[in-house]
Parts: C-alpha cells; structure tokens; sequence
C-alpha cells in the first residue's frame, strides 16, 4: 500500500515546483539575477495554483543590506582577533554576500565602520602568547639570566634598569631584576622585585619559590608557607621541577618547629633528586622517621649515607635499625663495616 501525502505536498513535483519558484523569488530580492526564467514553466508548479494568489517579496533594501554586511563584519573581525579564522570565515562570507547585493541594486557609500571586504589585510590570529615588536626585549632576559654572575651582575643590573626606565614590566623581567639583588646582596631589593613579578602574575613559580626563601630567615614561616604551597599547585609534585619549593617548604617546616613534616619532605627531595640535600640534615630525617615508626624510610636514607658517608653515627643507625627488624645479615655487614680499620669508631689497639 502505497503511502498517503496530505494536501498540496502529495504530488512531489509541486514540491519541486515551490522550493524553485521560491528560490528565484528570493535571488532576485537579493539583488542576483535569475536565469530559470527562461526555462519551461510548468502549471502544476505555479505558486499561484499552489496558494491562490503570487508571490510577492519587498524590493531589496541597499541600505538595510549595508547595515548586515556591517555587523556580520564586524563579528568576524572580532573572532578573526581572537584566534578564531575558523568561526570568522563563514561571517565575512556573508558580510560579503549582502554587501554585494546591496552594490549591485544601489551603489551607494558605505558607512565608516565598514571596511571593504576586499581591501582587509591577511591576519595571523591574536593569542594571549603573541608579540608584537616592541616585546623584542623580552627575548633578550634568557641571555642575561644564562650570563649572571658575581661579576656580571652590576652590568646586568644597569640593562635591567633602563629596560624598566623605558616603561618595560613584566614578571620574567621582574624576577631576573630580583635575582640580580640577590647576586649583589640587596635582599629588600629583591624582595621587592620578587613581589612586583608576583602582582603581574601571581603564579609565578619561580618568584613565589624564591620570595619564600627570603622570608625565611626573617622569621616568616606561615606567609612562606602559603607562597611555597601556591608554588606545588603550578606544578607536578612528583618531578624535578617542584624540588625548589619542596625544598624551601621543608626549611619552613624545620623553622616553625615542624620536624616530622620536614623529614617526610626531606624524604620526598630526597627521593626526587639525591644528593640534593646536605648529608646532616638527611641524617636527621631518618632519626625523626624512625622516631615517627617509618623505619623503611629510615633506612633509605641512611643506606644512601652508606655510600656517601659512612661515619660512625650513620653505621650504628642503620645497623641497629636492620637488627631491630630482623635484617641480620645486612645488620652484619654494617656492624663489619664499622669495625673496618681505619674507620673513626673502630677499636685502638
């Protein structure tokens, strides 16, 4: 059983008729010129017959087309300097579509807003990473941060300063303007640098990090805390580049009185890149692990003195840790070790 069509739609070819009489209807209100006129006209397609009277579109309007070409350009050239050519593309289309229809009915001046499509320069998107000339400098501070020294640091010191003379701020400017006073031992200076880089951008690990390090030894603990826990959330806490502030953060801990979150961080350094820390504070995390019950922990650390520095202190540590847990033979070779000639704690004959 063949399906049932409800009212004019149930001849397909009156459809076809409607969508081309109204398609030639619509290009020539668009100002386009139509050549299906010339071709044969069928009476089952006649919008007339269809709908009992002609079709009947207003005259085009050039300056009403003007005015949407207008907006649709200017919505492209918005994207376009966002970093959006994609999603512009399709707008300066159009805004070129109506524009040519408005020129073609009615030449007439284009409002000063708009700019003719054909006279618009290629661009490369804008993103916030972009440069334009006048940030050439910036490309200059790698070279002079690779080049500081005790010995270069006045003459870096005075570049620096006629950058910031000339208007110049940014934080990576800043932050090397902060290293330079640290060089020159102008600790305020620093400071001040350090914080200046952090109010352009407030996560600034390197800044963070390092103005953490100087309000230490002035006592404060909780503000450098905060700095050094803002430093961890911009990067991964399991790599070489969270050290520094791992690092710092574990002083912070030993100056606010805070020994067993200082040798978990010791630890944590430690294990991300050894040798890091000096030998005396690694020996006085695994005391504190050991006192704390991570006796594994402990042992790491001291095994790792072992091979570095086997004093006497380190030998005894971990020999009576590995005899506590059972680990007799290992406890033997250190107890061997301690009892080496030459070694300061071995028995004089």
């Amino acid at each position: 059983m063949q399906p049932t069509g409800y009212g004019p739609y149930q001849d397909s070819s009156l459809g076809q008729g409607k969508r081309s009489k109204l398609r030639q209807a619509l290009i020539r209100w668009l100002g386009g010129t139509s050549t299906v006129e010339s071709m044969p006209n069928t009476a089952s397609s006649s919008f007339e017959q269809l709908y009992g009277h002609e079709l009947v579109l207003p005259k085009p309007d050039p300056a009403r087309l003007a005015l949407k070409a207008a907006e649709y350009f200017a919505q492209a050239e918005q994207l376009n300097r966002c970093g959006a050519p994609d999603m512009a593309s399709p707008l300066y289309r159009q805004a070129y579509t109506l524009l040519h229809g408005a020129v073609a009915k009615n030449p007439l001046e284009l409002q000063a807003n708009l700019v003719e499509i054909k006279s618009v320069p290629q661009q490369k998107p804008i993103t916030n990473e972009a440069k334009d000339e006048s940030d050439n400098w910036l490309s200059e501070l790698p070279a002079l941060r690779a080049r500081l020294s005790i010995e270069s640091a006045g003459e870096i010191a005075a570049r620096l300063a006629s950058l910031r003379e000339t208007g110049h701020s940014h934080a990576e400017l800043h932050r090397l303007e902060g290293l330079t006073a640290l060089v020159l031992k102008d600790t305020n200076t620093a400071i001040q640098r350090f914080r200046e880089a952090l109010g352009l951008n407030p996560n600034h690990y390197s800044s963070l990090v390092n103005l953490a390090g100087l309000l230490l030894p002035e006592g404060r603990h909780e503000e450098a805390t905060a700095l050094l826990q803002r430093a961890l959330d911009q990067t991964t806490i399991d790599s070489l580049e969270a050290v520094p502030a791992l690092t710092n953060l574990s002083l912070a801990h030993q100056l606010a009185g805070r020994p067993m979150d200082e040798a978990l961080l010791v630890l944590k350094v430690h294990q991300l890149k050894p040798g890091h820390l000096r030998n005396e504070r690694l020996l006085q995390a695994a005391s504190n692990l050991e006192q704390m019950g991570e006796e594994s922990a402990a042992i790491e650390l001291l095994s790792w003195l072992q091979q570095q520095q086997p004093t006497p202190e380190v030998l005894r540590s971990l020999g009576t840790l590995l005899e506590r847990r059972g680990d007799y033979q290992r406890a033997a070779l250190v107890y061997r070790q301690l009892l080496q000639p030459g070694n300061p704690a071995s028995p004089v004959s």
